[in-house]
């Protein structure tokens, strides 16, 4: 399994690392980017089966990456936000692009757990 964690906040990616390697996922399968256009970049050069995308970040936002990955690139890996935004029409918004699940800030690791089926399915 290949993942990647996008999140512009350094402390952000070091939980959502921590908790992915602690459900026994292996650090040299976990990828990071520091915004949206990384991310792209990242997923033209790489298979990934999984990307927790965060929403807010600089240069592209997680949404018009989540997109972009979707709507532009031949492997299309399941796409989960992480955002701290918990309305009810952002998340209608996350899942109407695409994206296959939304975890809400601050990130659990049994959340983390549950995102790790979509990449098994």
């Amino acid at each position: 399994m290949h993942l990647l964690v996008a999140d512009d906040n350094e402390i952000n990616l070091r939980v959502a690392c921590a908790y992915l390697k602690a459900l026994g996922i292996p650090q040299d399968s976990i990828k990071t980017a520091v915004n949206g256009r990384e991310a792209t970049e990242l997923c033209i050069s790489q298979n990934f089966d999984l990307v927790f995308m965060d929403i807010q970040m600089p240069e592209v936002d997680g949404l018009e990456a989540a997109k972009d990955i979707l709507e532009n690139h031949t492997h299309k890996p399941a796409i989960v936000a992480l955002t701290a935004n918990t309305s009810q029409e952002a998340e209608q918004e996350f899942i109407a692009a695409g994206m296959r699940m939304v975890i809400h800030k601050p990130v659990n690791k049994s959340a983390f757990r549950c995102a790790l089926k979509l990449a098994e399915s």
